[in-house]
């Protein structure tokens, strides 16, 4: 069954004054589809509900499905499956996929967005999605306004990142993460207008990865860095374990690494940074 339509709103819509999340809510076998390119259109909205199940769908519009209320007001516990979220329109902020109240997500496809997804809250899982053709394939930290919101508790597996101008961007502060069993792929051209280089394959920006474990493998074109980790101010305690990147091909960096060794640790991978006295965190640290 398809619903269609094409003004400045949701297609479906649950949205409350004072979100209660008290409703089970539950989306099977539908093609939702909204052509508007106003910034407040989309297929679903699916706010104030907890235990939300979406599964076998096809969903498009400005903003595909959100679960929040308003930015930083999630519901919780969403659970996707087999979905395929893609934008019916073109621009800035074109996004797959917002949710900031935990869950999980198996087996989706976003292709062509400005953000694949967007996430925030606590306790997320995804695993074995595609996103592609992307400006930023996940967007992880900050609310739909762009508001510090956190991720913690999170983790990303398997699946396919491939050629999207940002693969995953640590924007907002994420904390107790795992990407792991990833391969990031760069592409010559890339993002909605296939028209560029991929930037970057992993982007962690400053302070916004803390107790972080990373296992993936780079390859491909950047014309920035495949993974890039800038400058800590504080111990972030993140790892890098069995990490290989050394086939990455391009105008830009393999890896971006820190000049202090404050951000990160790295076992086994390819790249082993060695760190001046200098550059060692105070503290104490025996091993250090």
């Amino acid at each position: 069954t398809t619903v269609s339509g094409n003004f400045n709103d949701f297609v479906f819509k649950r949205t409350l004054g004072s979100p209660n999340n008290t409703a089970m809510v539950t989306f099977e076998k539908l093609n939702v589809q909204n052509g508007n390119s106003g910034t407040s259109s989309g297929g679903i909205q699916v706010g104030s509900s907890k235990q939300v199940a979406i599964r076998d769908m096809q969903v498009g519009g400005f903003v595909s499905i959100t679960t929040e209320d308003s930015a930083g007001n999630s519901s919780q516990n969403v659970f996707l499956e087999n979905c395929k979220l893609q934008t019916s329109t073109s621009g800035t902020g074109t996004t797959g996929l917002i949710i900031g109240g935990g869950g999980a997500m198996f087996g989706c496809d976003f292709v062509g967005s400005d953000f694949g997804v967007k996430a925030y809250g606590k306790g997320l899982h995804m695993s074995g999605n595609r996103i592609e053709n992307c400006n930023t394939a996940y967007q992880l930290g900050l609310d739909s306004a762009g508001t510090n919101a956190g991720l913690s508790g999170f983790s990303i597996t398997s699946g396919s990142i491939e050629g999207n101008l940002t693969g995953i961007d640590m924007a907002g502060t994420c904390s107790g993460g795992f990407l792991g069993e990833l391969g990031l792929l760069g592409h010559p051209t890339s993002g909605p207008h296939q028209d560029t280089y991929s930037h970057y394959g992993l982007r962690l920006r400053a302070d916004m990865a803390q107790s972080c474990l990373f296992n993936m493998s780079s390859q491909g074109q950047f014309d920035v860095s495949a993974i890039s980790i800038a400058n800590a101010s504080s111990r972030a305690n993140n790892l890098f374990i069995a990490c290989s990147i050394t086939n990455a091909v391009g105008p830009g960096d393999v890896w971006t690494l820190p000049t202090n060794a404050y951000t990160s640790q790295f076992m086994k991978s390819k790249t082993q940074p060695i760190w001046t006295f200098a550059q060692l965190p105070s503290g104490g640290n025996v091993l250090e």
